[in-house]
Order: C-alpha cells, then sequence, then structure tokens
C-alpha cells in the first residue's frame, strides 16, 4: 500500500541508474514484505541529486503514492525536510488522485458524499466542492468513497451499505489487500472495498488507477522515492 513512483513531466532524461536503484530498492522491500524498508544514506542521497539534476533541467517532478492516509502538505514537509523542495502541487497521493475523478463526476443529483477513509480523504473530497454526510444521513449521499483507515467498522459498513443500495456510486483509493508492517501484514483498502461491495452489491471504480491511467513502469525515473519518508 506504501509503494510510490517519482514520475517526471515535460522533458526526457536518460537515467538509467536511477530507475536501476530504485527497482532494486522495491525488490529488496518485497523479499521482506513483513519489516520496514529504509534504503542506505547513500543512495538516498542519490536520488535527492537525481531530483535536483532534473529539475534544474526544467523538468517538472512528480511524486505518486497509493497511501491515503498521508495529506499532500504532509508529505511535502516531509520531503522538504528531507532536501527535496516540494509542495502540494508536487504530490499525488490516491486520496488526492480519487477526489480529482470524483470531483469531475457530472449528472449527480447533489453533490453529497459518504466518506469511510483517513481525515485526509474527507478533506480532498470536500475540497472538490462535495457536501460530507454523516453516517445517519447516509442515503443522501449520491456518491461513497473508501479508503482504507483503522477505524472502519460496522456502522460504517452499514453506511455505505444504505448508501450504495440507495443508488449511490461506489469509488475507492486502491484495492492493496494488506499492507507490510514491522508487526506484519495489515488489512489495506482492499479489504475495506471487498466488504463494503459484498454488502452493497456494487463493483467500486478504483480512482487513481484512472487518473494514472497509461503511466508506463519502465518508464519510471525512479521507484519507492516516498519510501525514504519511513512509510
Amino acid at each position: 500500500q506504501h509503494a510510490a513512483v517519482l514520475r517526471a513531466q515535460g522533458g526526457s532524461v536518460d537515467l538509467p541508474r536511477v530507475r536501476r536503484r530504485g527497482q532494486e530498492h522495491l525488490a529488496r522491500g518485497r523479499s521482506r514484505p513483513a519489516r520496514r524498508f529504509r534504503p542506505d544514506v547513500a543512495h538516498a542521497l542519490y536520488v535527492t541529486d537525481a531530483i535536483a539534476a532534473m529539475r534544474a533541467k526544467g523538468i517538472r517532478v512528480v511524486f505518486l503514492t497509493n497511501e491515503p492516509a498521508s495529506s499532500r502538505s504532509g508529505l511535502a514537509t516531509r520531503l522538504t525536510d528531507m532536501g527535496i523542495p516540494s509542495t502540494e502541487a508536487d504530490i499525488v497521493t490516491s486520496a488526492a488522485a480519487t477526489a480529482r475523478v470524483v470531483g469531475a463526476l457530472e449528472g449527480l443529483a447533489s453533490r453529497r458524499a459518504l466518506v469511510i477513509g483517513p481525515p485526509a480523504l474527507h478533506d480532498e473530497i470536500e475540497n472538490v466542492g462535495f457536501e460530507l454526510v454523516a453516517e445517519d444521513e447516509a442515503i443522501q449521499a449520491q456518491v461513497v468513497v473508501v479508503g482504507g483507515h483503522e477505524g472502519f467498522d460496522y456502522r460504517e459498513l452499514s453506511a455505505a451499505t444504505a448508501a450504495i443500495r440507495n443508488g449511490a456510486r461506489l469509488f475507492a483509493t486502491g484495492r492493496d489487500a494488506i499492507f507490510p508492517t514491522p508487526a506484519g501484514p495489515k488489512p489495506g483498502t482492499g479489504s475495506i472495498v471487498a466488504a463494503v461491495e459484498t454488502a452493497g452489491g456494487a463493483s467500486a471504480v478504483v480512482a487513481a488507477d484512472t487518473v494514472v491511467q497509461g503511466e508506463r513502469r519502465d518508464s519510471a525515473l525512479a521507484l519507492g522515492v516516498i519510501t525514504l519518508l519511513g512509510t
């Protein structure tokens, strides 16, 4: 759930070493799924230097992560503290990508949404013009948006079920069933989405996939950049 991609836009740079380093980082991390993976300092410095070089060439660098709980401002601050100056505009989280898709919906009877997920997801959906409804008003929602969070419970599942069975459209920030932690795997967004889909009788649109559709994995200049933050 915490995988990330560094995407360069507006230019073409041949940095095979950066790509190879990122892929090596991810491969090493996958070989130890229950442990937190941290690149060594030398590799971290190499990535920050590579990003600075790309920016010096006028290439826009965008950080992508499918982790919905962190806010874009929080991630930008952490990147800046690492020596990679960043703003919210440089960060695309799965919550922000989902909000972008949901915000572009047309033909809704109202712009009311039931959000099941972390505060960052609530904020992103509200910022694209939706009124967030409480669980006891779920049937008023035109869309239901789901993102993984530790507070998911039966009350939320019941609210989502009522909204979807009343015609609300279902969106999700991802489908990862689990994500690794030092204490072992924990349920991810996909596990919650599966419960909502089963109870609601509808399939979710994974909006983040729509936003990054067409992004070629082999064109990514570096992988695992957000991993440097310790997520």
